[in-house]
C-alpha cells in the first residue's frame, strides 16, 4: 500500500492536467484512510499542502478537503511534529480565505472546523507530553 501511495505522491507534482490531479487526490484520500499516521503526516500532508497553490480552483478545493480529512484522522504523531499546525499548515491555508474562486472558499469553510479540531488535539497531546516529561 505504501508503495502505491508513494508512486501517486511522487507523480502528482509533475502532472499537468487538473483532471489528473483530481484523480490523484481521490486516490490519495482513499489510500490515506488505510495508511499509518506517520505516512499521512510525513507524506500525504506535504503533497496536499503543495497542491493548495495550484492554478486550478477545483484542485485547490479538493486539496483542502483531502488535507482536512487526512489531519482529522491522525491519532498519533512524534513530539517533533507538535507545531505542524501553527508553523506549517495554518500558514499554507491562510490565503484560501480570500481565494478568488468561490468553490475554494466554500471548501475551506467546510474544512476549517476539522482543521481546528485536529489542531486542538495536537496541542492537547503535545501539552500532555510536556507535562509528563
Amino acid at each position: 500500500l505504501l508503495i502505491y501511495l508513494q508512486l501517486i505522491l511522487s507523480t502528482v507534482r509533475h502532472v499537468q492536467r487538473p483532471s489528473s490531479k483530481l484523480v490523484a487526490l481521490q486516490l490519495i484520500h482513499r489510500l490515506g484512510k488505510f495508511s499509518s499516521d506517520e505516512a499521512r503526516l510525513q507524506r500525504i500532508v506535504p503533497v496536499t499542502v503543495s497542491l493548495l497553490q495550484d492554478h486550478d480552483s477545483l484542485v485547490r478545493a479538493s486539496a483542502i478537503q483531502v488535507l482536512a480529512s487526512t489531519v482529522g484522522s491522525l491519532q498519533s504523531f512524534p513530539p517533533s511534529d507538535s507545531k505542524v499546525f501553527p508553523e506549517y499548515i495554518f500558514k499554507r491555508v491562510a490565503h484560501l480565505i480570500t481565494d478568488p474562486a468561490l468553490v475554494v472558499r466554500i471548501a475551506f469553510a467546510k474544512s476549517v472546523a476539522v482543521l481546528a479540531e485536529a489542531s486542538q488535539r495536537f496541542l492537547d497531546i503535545s501539552h500532555a507530553v510536556r507535562l509528563y516529561e
